[in-house]
């Protein structure tokens, strides 16, 4: 080996260890640090995604069928199959699923201590979208608020969406 390829793989180590130390000092492993790091990178992916649309909910991914877009009032909710599947609805109304109700009543708890914030358990389409724009644009709660829809779109990912027939719509 070269003196110049010691010297970079030395200077290399030296900086390992450094960052082995550095996270030390954190009180976590390496590893462990590591394996933060890809959450927190879920979490950033998962609320950029909301930003641009590109999210799991079907008010999305039903008008994206290029040949057969499915209708605005057809994308219900693959839960409750009564409102259409948009953010919020999952974020803030749906009580259909149990799992997205318990996160949910988390985001409650940790809003009322963090911001003093009282999220009411029975919102409308209306008052769902205030909050869920009031929570997201919270610049002390946007990290919880992406950990959350994380949370949720990993999960409402594993069901398979709802489409409802013509008939139920009005649509002819």
């Amino acid at each position: 080996m070269s003196l110049d390829i010691v010297f970079h793989l030395f200077i290399y180590l030296e900086w390992l260890e450094y960052t082995k130390d550095l996270f030390r000092t954190c009180g976590r492993s390496v590893p462990q640090k590591l394996q933060e790091q890809q959450q927190l990178e879920y979490y950033r992916r998962a609320i950029t995604a909301l930003f641009f649309g590109r999210h799991v909910f079907a008010i999305a991914r039903l008008g994206w069928m290029k040949d057969n877009p499915i209708q605005r009032e057809q994308r219900l909710c693959r839960f409750c199959k009564v409102v259409i599947e948009t953010p919020e609805h999952a974020a803030l109304q749906c009580q259909a699923d149990l799992y997205t109700v318990n996160l949910r009543n988390n985001l409650r708890e940790a809003v009322r201590a963090g911001n003093k914030w009282e999220i009411p358990i029975n919102l409308t389409n209306q008052s769902s979208l205030y909050w869920f724009k009031k929570i997201l644009f919270n610049w002390d709660l946007i990290g919880l608020c992406a950990k959350y829809m994380y949370e949720i779109s990993v999960h409402w990912a594993k069901t398979k969406m709802f489409i409802a027939p013509e008939e139920i719509t009005g649509n002819q």
